[in-house]
């Protein structure tokens, strides 16, 4: 990958630059710790892997709100 190509955390392909995508997704050990015990780390992904992940409970809604 090159700058401004993005690779999907879950399924490794290349991720085009056409919205919704790419998303951005953002990690937190130890949220409930101190901010200065936490780490963080970004990853990239296409919105349909990161929907096909989450549990049909939870519910996405800034993909409704894009559709709109």
């Amino acid at each position: 990958m090159t700058y401004g190509q993005y690779q999907c955390c879950f399924c490794g392909k290349q991720i085009t630059n056409k919205s919704p995508n790419p998303c951005s997704l953002a990690i937190t050990t130890g949220f409930v710790l101190p901010a200065d015990k936490q780490i963080n780390q970004g990853f990239f992904c296409h919105i349909e892997c990161f929907e096909e992940r989450m549990h049909p409970s939870t519910q996405l809604y800034v993909k409704k709100i894009l559709e709109q």
